[in-house]
């Protein structure tokens, strides 16, 4: 077991460094033909999303610790420094790329260095990363077993953030997802399950829960009604599932500078 969590975490920390050394670069590479940025005004309707066709992207009421979250591929809480407004004001960005962008993980990435260009060049953004030995978890199966229903389709995730609630229809791996938000810890997968689950999940928030969600979502919900137990017994009750605690490499991206940009 030791040999198989210690695997695990040595697998995150090379795919980290992989990504911190080629963040290190001189901005270069595919950018954004076209980018119009205007401040957003609704905390509710947070949204990132690429067009199908032709690669156009879009953002509406997203931070700009958001938008380096998705540029670098990195989690929110690996994202620190710079100015409070990073965290809170809200941006409406529509680009659009030069030329064509590949459908998939290459289509993908390469939005993700259009956005890293675009960052720096209309908010001045300046960063360093640095890997630390920080809290972290790993998610196991409990001594009880599991608990989920095992699907053969996966389905697109939905969180409830009033009610602390979420469900997840696919691999473990979108429930991993979910609990970093929560949790503002990076969390390893340890189950060694395979294929698709049915993952429902209903819990009570502890105040660094709450922060952790509101963070996460833009917004700060009414958690005064909320009533169930911790995360940690909900996972091993209603899931099967365990979080245990440790330390682990984790790299993290500090924002150094950072200005706001004028409309267009």
């Amino acid at each position: 077991m030791m040999k198989r969590m210690a695997h695990s975490w040595r697998g995150i920390a090379l795919g980290l460094v992989t990504g911190a050394l080629a963040m290190a670069a001189e901005p270069s590479g595919p950018r954004f033909e076209v980018a119009s940025i205007r401040p957003g005004n609704n905390p509710h309707a947070t949204m990132i999303r690429r067009q199908p066709t032709g690669g156009r992207f879009t953002t509406q009421n997203t931070t700009l610790r958001a938008l380096l979250s998705y540029a670098y591929g990195v989690q929110g809480h690996q994202i620190t420094g710079g100015p409070a407004w990073i965290g809170t004001d809200l941006w409406d960005i529509t680009a659009r790329p030069e030329g064509d962008v590949p459908e998939g993980l290459e289509g993908d990435a390469r939005l993700r260095q259009m956005m890293q260009n675009l960052l720096m060049e209309r908010f001045g953004v300046v960063l360093h990363n640095e890997t630390k030995e920080l809290p972290v978890y790993g998610l196991v199966v409990a001594k009880s077993g599991v608990k989920m229903k095992q699907v053969d389709a996966p389905q697109p995730a939905a969180f409830r953030m009033g009610m602390s609630q979420f469900t997840v229809v696919g691999e473990v791996s979108q429930l991993i997802s979910q609990l970093v938000r929560v949790t503002g810890r990076s969390v390893a997968d340890e189950t060694g399950l395979k294929g698709n689950y049915e993952m429902k999940l209903s819990w009570t928030p502890d105040p660094a829960q709450q922060a952790q969600i509101a963070a996460a979502h833009g917004t700060a919900p009414d958690f005064a009604a909320a009533e169930g137990p911790s995360l940690f017994t909900a996972l091993q009750e209603q899931l099967g599932l365990r979080l245990d605690a440790r330390k682990g490499p984790v790299v993290v991206y500090t924002v150094e500078k950072a200005s706001k940009p004028s409309e267009n």
